[in-house]
């Protein structure tokens, strides 16, 4: 039966809302780690912490997020992920000692990991063909806001009032999304078998957390930790592979990687986004650092961006399904 259209405005509205805090507190904190340093009395070689944990757990944790989903419920999924961000943003807000905020971080990643994959798959859903492209513009474009604007957000919540109030800000907004989404039809990938790829969820889930603390802290690792690092990801993908081209129900199909259009636009993306990610961690701390600009001057910089950003997914969303690289 077809969505009403209530029901796909709620679902547009819970994805909007997870995609802005998960974007937010992706780049929110950048200026206030040294506010964060002093109120917690920790000292700076443990801070970047605040911002990797989060960012490891969210980028390791998404890839088999998507299939849990389509196995357990998507709307089950959505929610389940955007009632953990909320209550691991609580923790943040209420932190006493940097390792209990690093780990809550760890739990608000696994909150944002369920929510992109999960929340986009409803959506899609919900959504009829033709006007699916729009509504996920809409949705990544809000993201897109506080992408470029969690630096001007999160520099002046935590002059203004703390560091923590970016925290509590998505306690609310979670909430919001988690009851938006709980008033959306249940959905599954009922065209695909009823069975998890546990082997190679693991290790490909273990590949990409070893990837990424190598690229997170290669060069402060000693060498023969980063070789032995390097060693470990490489028998894990191989590992994986292999075991994906056996499995009768493989987590990733690898005739993806056989689609030269596919491979190259993945790897254009990832480009890009690895490079915002880069620009909007250095930069904030070149203008507050060399530069000497207050917290919120230096995220003020970024209004414009964040303004061609928001712009940028609905112009996205209107771009003919007929130019889509075909999976097959």
């Amino acid at each position: 039966m077809a969505a009403s259209a209530g029901e796909r405005r709620r679902a547009l509205l819970a994805l909007s809302v997870g995609v802005f805090c998960i974007q937010l507190d992706s780049f929110g904190l950048n200026l206030a780690l040294a506010r964060i340093g002093r109120d917690l009395n920790a000292d700076g070689s443990g801070l970047p912490w605040v911002i990797s944990a989060y960012l490891l757990s969210t980028g390791t944790l998404m890839l088999g997020a998507g299939r849990l989903g389509d196995l357990f419920g998507r709307r089950r999924l959505l929610v389940a992920g955007l009632t953990l961000f909320g209550a691991a943003s609580l923790a943040c807000a209420l932190a006493t000692t940097l390792p209990f905020l690093v780990g809550a971080r760890v739990a608000q990643g696994a909150g944002a990991a369920l929510i992109m994959p999960v929340g986009l798959s409803l959506l899609t859903n919900v959504y009829p063909s033709g006007l699916r492209g729009r509504a996920t513009g809409w949705a990544l474009g809000i993201g897109g806001i506080a992408t470029a604007c969690g630096p001007f957000i999160g520099g002046a919540l935590t002059e203004a009032v703390s560091w923590r109030a970016v925290f509590w800000l998505n306690v609310p907004l979670a909430a919001l999304g988690a009851v938006c989404a709980s008033h959306t039809a249940e959905s599954y990938d009922t065209g695909a078998a009823r069975t998890l790829d546990r082997r190679g969820l693991l290790t490909a889930t273990a590949a990409l957390a070893v990837l990424g603390v190598l690229i997170d802290r290669g060069p402060a690792l000693p060498r023969p930790a980063a070789f032995g690092g390097g060693l470990l990801v490489a028998v894990l993908l191989f590992l994986f592979v292999r075991h994906e081209r056996a499995a009768p129900h493989p987590l990733v199909r690898l005739a993806l990687f056989r689609n030269g259009p596919y491979v190259a636009l993945t790897l254009a993306g990832a480009a890009a986004n690895t490079a915002t990610v880069m620009f909007l961690f250095v930069v904030p701390l070149t203008l507050q650092g060399q530069w000497g600009l207050s917290v919120a001057s230096a995220g003020a910089a970024f209004l414009a961006p964040a303004l061609a950003m928001a712009l940028a997914g609905p112009l996205a969303g209107h771009a003919s399904a007929r130019a889509a690289v075909p999976l097959c």
